[in-house]
């Protein structure tokens, strides 16, 4: 029963119910000494709190409290008479014109200073959380060269094979997230049919060379079409490789699934350490600098691995 509106509502109304409760507690005892009233607000206050709890709703409990806290302090503050002084003599200082504005213009200075403190904050967690939501992307993360199998091309040059590190990145922990998140934000949530799970064990180069065992480096790319027999095509079939670059960098890699004439040629791959998409060759987070390779040998997967041959 936990959803962000909820979390919302729950400790307001909660605070609410302790401030009325408060309220009418204190005016029932009026003729009463200030022990009992005093005994009243902590009862009605702890009602209250002890209400959010029963909510079981993160973060609840505290929250009310601080509302609570809030309503309550400014009020029981007015009974004590050095605090009315002092509010009455503000009242009648605020009544000369330099006072006023010279108050404004403090509150003015606060304010601004104040919106770029929490403008920076704000800037500098989303940049890190967009860095964080990028690396699961493009699958950046450590691994180390594998010892549970061996590869290589068809011409017998050695493949490292690799997998990820266990320990990773307290951001990297959730691809899920990171997917949900990152998807919303590139607007591609709508563009995209997702075919199958996330997950560091491999990433698009080795989703498509390795049957999805394993990682591979994006250097082995070039080594693997050029021995492999593979040519660059201008016209793509299904189940050719598409190579994307960036700067002639190779940064993804994928598998032609369908091309239908006057409509984009979709092509399924793996999105680093996030699901597995099939998407218009257009519409990836890797750019629109890509290329189609075909190869006369049957499916993409190294020598001397055994699995799916994409």
């Amino acid at each position: 029963m936990s959803s962000p509106h909820l979390a919302s509502f729950f400790p307001a109304a909660c605070a609410g119910l302790g401030l009325f409760l408060v309220g009418v507690a204190n005016l029932l005892l009026l003729g009463r000494g200030a022990s009992a009233r005093a005994a009243a607000t902590v009862a009605a206050s702890a009602a209250a709190v002890g209400a959010a709890v029963l909510l079981d709703q993160p973060g609840g409990a505290a929250t009310a409290a601080v509302l609570l806290a809030a309503g309550l302090v400014p009020v029981l503050a007015l009974g004590h008479p050095r605090v009315v002084a002092a509010a009455a003599r503000a009242v009648a200082a605020s009544h000369h014109p330099a006072a006023r504005y010279g108050l404004l213009a403090a509150v003015g200075v606060v304010s601004a200073v104040g919106a770029v403190a929490l403008f920076d904050r704000a800037d500098e967690r989303a940049k890190a959380q967009s860095m964080a939501d990028m690396n699961v992307v493009m699958g950046a993360r450590p691994s180390v060269p594998s010892d549970r199998a061996r590869a290589a091309t068809d011409r017998g040059t050695p493949v490292v094979l690799r997998e990820p590190v266990a320990a990773a990145a307290p951001e990297a922990a959730d691809p899920a997230t990171s997917e949900e998140r990152f998807l919303a934000a590139a607007q591609l949530s709508d563009q995209i049919i997702r075919r199958g799970c996330g997950g560091a064990q491999t990433n698009c180069h080795g989703w498509v060379f390795t049957g999805g065992r394993f990682r591979l480096s994006a250097d082995d790319v070039a080594v693997i079409l050029a021995e492999n027999g593979y040519r660059e095509v201008a016209v793509p079939a299904p189940g050719d490789a598409v190579v994307y670059r960036t700067n002639g960098a190779v940064t993804h890699t994928g598998v032609v699934r369908y091309v239908t004439p006057g409509e984009p040629v979709l092509i399924e791959s793996k999105w680093g350490d996030l699901g597995v998409f099939l998407h218009a060759a257009e519409r990836s987070p890797y750019g629109t600098d890509f290329t189609f390779h075909r190869s006369d040998r049957r499916g993409h997967t190294l020598a001397g691995l055994t699995g799916p041959m994409q």
